[in-house]
């Protein structure tokens, strides 16, 4: 492990934050011109903006989280003891933007339970509950663009206190370098008809 690996991370998801941000301000500020789209199925009647904005919040939510993992978790003295001063310094430098962002203290909760994985808290559909489950979370607009800024805000401060690690880093590269993907051609329309097919058989099956 080591800290240039550290703070690779950092600035990868603060980028993806801020152009998550972005993207959901435009579709705010542009909603008049953007509601002339409309989705083409199912939510054909939901404002195509809106539709956006959900989108990019819940995305914003699971990648704050893991910057909040990175920066919490490994970037630290206890991981880097030789950068104990530095890491120290830029974490009471940031601080004001640190302890808002905790004030959101149930974004882990809301990514782990709601937006990540299958809707269960401790196990419990949430759907069963008895009373409706409280997340102290961003909510409105300008609270999610006020996280992305903040995490941004953290981000622009790692450079004037590491600049020599910084200065030494490689950024033509991007993650999709570091990456396989592998994937087939397909065509979607017969895929999807060949296993409806399929399911139409298994119906019948005794």
């Amino acid at each position: 492990m080591n800290i240039e690996s550290s703070i690779r991370i950092l600035f990868q998801l603060a980028t993806r934050i801020k152009w998550i941000s972005e993207i959901d301000l435009v579709a705010y500020m542009n909603f008049d011109s953007l509601n002339k789209y409309q989705c083409i199925d199912s939510f054909y009647n939901l404002p195509f903006p809106i539709s956006v904005s959900a989108i990019c919040q819940d995305y914003l939510v699971v990648q704050s989280c893991s910057y909040l993992d990175e920066y919490d978790n490994y970037f630290t003295i206890k991981n880097f003891p030789n950068e104990k001063e530095r890491i120290l310094k830029l974490k009471r430098i940031v601080k004001p933007a640190y302890k808002k962002i905790k004030s959101w203290k149930d974004l882990k909760k809301m990514r782990n339970n709601i937006i990540a994985h299958n809707h269960r808290v401790n196990g419990e559909s949430i759907y069963d509950s008895v009373e409706k489950v409280t997340y102290i979370v961003p909510s409105s607009n300008e609270e999610y663009t006020l996280l992305a800024d903040l995490i941004f805000i953290i981000t622009q401060n790692i450079e004037p206190v590491f600049p020599d690690i910084v200065k030494s880093m490689n950024f033509s590269s991007t993650l999709r370098d570091f990456l396989v993907i592998k994937s087939e051609k397909i065509n979607t329309y017969e895929e999807l008809k060949r296993i409806e097919d399929e399911i139409e058989i298994n119906k019948n099956c005794p």
